[in-house]
């Protein structure tokens, strides 16, 4: 940390990173920076993209069944969704659920540690 002037008098202090792990650099962060990366000393992020549902290229159009459906009671449509998340270092987990659109309520919850088709299922 370093007092500074300026040219109308007043002070401010100017903070660098001078000293990194006891040596002396004699530039701050920000040039430091600057000189590895034009030094080619730095490294790209690592950026992994994990593709988990299909595009939909290649596959035919699928018309809404329910575009027109007027509901007035429950159990009149029910969907259905899988939600994925990682849950420890990439291992997926999936969630299988069913939803009644009318009523709002989720009928059916299964966990899952693969996207195969159980023998049975308990809703």
């Amino acid at each position: 940390m370093e007092n500074e002037t300026s040219t109308n008098g007043e002070s401010f202090v100017v903070l660098q990173y001078k000293n990194i792990g006891g040596i002396d650099l004699g530039m701050g962060v920000n040039k430091f920076e600057q000189l590895m990366s034009t030094s080619g000393m730095t490294i790209k992020p690592l950026r992994s993209r994990i593709v988990k549902t299909s595009d939909g290229k290649g596959k035919g159009h699928y018309p809404n069944l329910a575009n027109g459906l007027i509901l007035n009671n429950v159990n009149q449509l029910i969907v259905g969704d899988i939600t994925y998340y990682d849950i420890i270092d990439d291992q997926w987990s999936y969630i299988f659920t069913l939803k009644d659109i009318y009523s709002q309520r989720i009928l059916g919850l299964v966990p899952s540690l693969s996207m195969e088709a159980p023998l049975h299922l308990s809703v």
